[in-house]
């Protein structure tokens, strides 16, 4: 595969968006690819948030779980 690089960019294969010498079908095609790469990143970190959210409600649970008993059995232990 042969790499055509820009004069005015030193792009390889097309151009810097704010490159004077870019086309419109050019500009076009790059502004779906960067969608698709911020579509794609958007999507792992809903996916990673979703997790730690996951995670976080079950850790929260546990620990006022924890906190309950541990109450009771202080107020057992004191009031005898």
């Amino acid at each position: 595969m042969i790499q055509h690089k820009c004069p005015e960019c030193k792009s390889f294969n097309g151009h810097h968006p704010k490159c004077s010498l870019i086309t419109f079908d050019e500009a076009k095609k790059q502004l779906v690819q960067y969608y698709d790469l911020w579509l794609e990143k958007e999507k792992w970190v809903r996916k990673r948030s979703n997790m730690f959210r996951h995670l976080s409600n079950k850790w929260k649970g546990k620990f006022y779980e924890v906190k309950h008993e541990n109450n009771q059995l202080r107020k057992k232990l004191f009031n005898c």
